[in-house]
């Protein structure tokens, strides 16, 4: 007689698979929540409801926006900034544990522009909303057409952080909020 072994049973195929699954899904899952916590792109800004992390107030120009990304203790935090100044002044407050990236909008673009790569405009006839007076261009060339409009000067991110340093970006008058 012919020794026939039994077949695996219908339920137990399913639960090898089902369990096979399972742990490539848990697997996915830890390797893309790893990746997820590490970006470093500039945050999406609900323009007229999100608030500066450092002064409080709304944002609302698109074109004076900043932005940094800052390590938390292992943790990626986006923070938004009103002003270039309010970004500047975060910055030089924080010696000891700079920002991953920061950013700042284009003023002509209004696109996300990388501090190391931006060239910035300073101008006291360039209204902006904490008074710092600075605005980010692309290019060299963006920059010397907007100082057509606004007359001032031309700096790098770096002068900008250096400056602050030695004085607020952001004019402490302007940056008082009146409680009612």
């Amino acid at each position: 007689m012919k020794s026939q072994t039994p077949a695996q049973p219908a339920i137990g195929r399913w639960t090898t698979v089902s369990a096979r699954i399972a742990f490539a899904l848990i697997a996915l899952c830890a390797f893309a929540g790893c990746n997820r916590g590490r970006d470093a792109s500039p945050p999406k800004i609900a323009y007229g409801e999100a608030e500066c992390h450092l002064c409080k107030m709304i944002i609302s120009e698109e074109r004076f926006a900043a932005a940094a990304v800052v390590d938390d203790n292992g943790h990626i935090r986006k923070l938004a900034f009103d002003d270039i100044g309010c970004l500047l002044d975060f910055v030089a407050a924080s010696p000891d544990a700079p920002p991953i990236a920061c950013y700042v909008h284009d003023h002509e673009a209004l696109g996300w522009l990388d501090t190391a790569k931006a060239v910035f405009i300073h101008s006291e006839s360039l209204q902006t909303p904490m008074a710092s007076h600075l605005a980010a261009c692309r290019a060299q060339s963006d920059a010397e057409v907007l100082l057509r409009r606004f007359p001032g000067a031309t700096k790098k991110f770096s002068e900008l952080l250096k400056q602050t340093g030695e004085k607020p970006a952001v004019d402490a008058a302007a940056s008082e909020r009146k409680t009612p």
